[in-house]
């Protein structure tokens, strides 16, 4: 496990950077962080103690890992049987957004897109059992952890805006 030093004490991974759409990945994570690139395309993060660290994951030396635009859960992605809009406070404003958390080790990332070859799922989530059918809120550990859920207005997720300048209040019960 990595864990970053040069962070404040209350930054949490996928938050301080912006969505780009680049082609064939679709929407990408891109960091601000100038040692940002692996730790969002490459293993998983856990949340231990009252910090985030970096589990790159298992070393294997028959197939490199494998790329994808980033490792997170979008609430509402499908699995979790709930649509893509997520109910925000902007300015005590209700609002449409986007939220997500940062995949734990072990949990499989599964893409909005549709196309992508069986054996690219397979080594993106190598050495984690898949099963699409369980609800995102009973079983992705990162879910309810300290400072992971990050949310953002519509328009500012799809214009490439950066994201974490300003926090966006989220009603759990949407």
């Amino acid at each position: 496990m990595w864990v970053p030093n040069s962070v404040s004490a209350d930054w949490a991974p996928y938050r301080e950077g912006h969505w780009a759409w680049q082609d064939p990945w679709g929407w990408t994570w891109i960091d601000d962080a100038p040692w940002g690139f692996a730790p969002y395309h490459y293993g998983r993060w856990a949340y231990v103690g009252s910090q985030w660290a970096w589990v790159p994951g298992p070393m294997a030396v028959s197939a490199p890992p494998a790329y994808a635009p980033a490792l997170v859960a979008f609430v509402g992605d499908g699995d979790s049987g709930v649509d893509w809009n997520v109910a925000l406070t902007v300015g005590g404003v209700a609002a449409a957004g986007f939220a997500w958390f940062p995949l734990g080790p072990g949990e499989a990332w599964h893409s909005y897109r549709e196309g992508w070859s069986p054996r690219y799922y397979e080594r993106v989530n190598r050495n984690v059992y898949v099963d699409r059918s369980v609800h995102v809120n009973s079983t992705y550990i990162n879910y309810r952890a300290s400072r992971a859920l990050t949310a953002a207005p519509a328009n500012m997720f799809v214009r490439g805006q950066p994201v974490g300048r300003q926090p966006y209040g989220v009603d759990p019960a949407r």
